[in-house]
């Protein structure tokens, strides 16, 4: 993540492309939307926003095509692609934290 301040003086985040797959994934999971930073988008009323079906669409589309690439690129080198496993919601070690 590179962390960069405006002339403004608005902080922003942006992340690399593992960093935006674990991103899209948590919104998936919690269907809210988020700042690179993990903090949730608000509304104008305070509310985080939700995540609309154009969102949800494209965010599984990015993470299907990296899931291809990385199958791709390991059938180019002779090794088989990693299976997917089912793991509990605690195990996960790697989420967005909500503040």
């Amino acid at each position: 993540m590179f962390l960069f301040r405006t002339r403004s003086g608005n902080q922003g985040a942006l992340l690399n492309p593992a960093e935006k797959g674990i991103k899209y994934s948590a919104e998936l999971k919690q269907n809210k939307q988020f700042t690179n930073l993990g903090e949730c988008k608000v509304d104008a009323r305070g509310n985080c926003k939700k995540l609309t079906r154009a969102q949800k669409a494209y965010r599984s589309g990015y993470l299907d095509a990296r899931r291809d690439s990385a199958n791709a690129f390991l059938a180019n080198k002779g090794l088989r692609p990693r299976r997917r496993t089912r793991r509990s919601r605690r195990s996960s070690s790697r989420s967005i934290v909500v503040r």
